[in-house]
């Protein structure tokens, strides 16, 4: 079965409980509607990894909603968010490492390039 791996960066997300488990990712893929789908028909999965500093970021997107916060809708651009709270890069090869091990194949990072 084809399957696709696209990694996420800076949210919370079980990619850890993947590299944790080990072996070989293993299912039976089910379309919306109840269909099975066939062997050959790709399967595009979305991985999340955790921010390096966690409690940090969730910290500034509780601040940046927050009225009367010093950083009040001041948004960090892509860059700085990735600067700030990425996964880092060895948690990444990490994922990475286990996904061509399962059998998936990496289609892309997302837009902080993180994972």
């Amino acid at each position: 079965m084809q399957r696709r791996f696209i990694a996420g960066a800076v949210a919370m997300a079980a990619a850890a409980l993947l590299i944790g488990a080990g072996g070989q990712a293993s299912a039976t893929p089910i379309a919306p509607g109840g269909r099975t789908l066939a062997d050959s028909e790709p399967v595009t999965a979305t991985l999340t990894l955790t921010s390096a500093d966690q409690q940090a970021l969730t910290g500034y997107a509780t601040a940046v909603a927050t009225p009367g916060s010093n950083v009040y809708r001041h948004h960090l651009t892509r860059a700085q968010l990735h600067a700030r709270f990425a996964a880092p890069a060895s948690r990444v090869k990490r994922v990475e490492a286990w996904a061509f091990a399962a059998g998936f194949t990496i289609d892309g990072l997302d837009a902080t390039g993180t994972g």
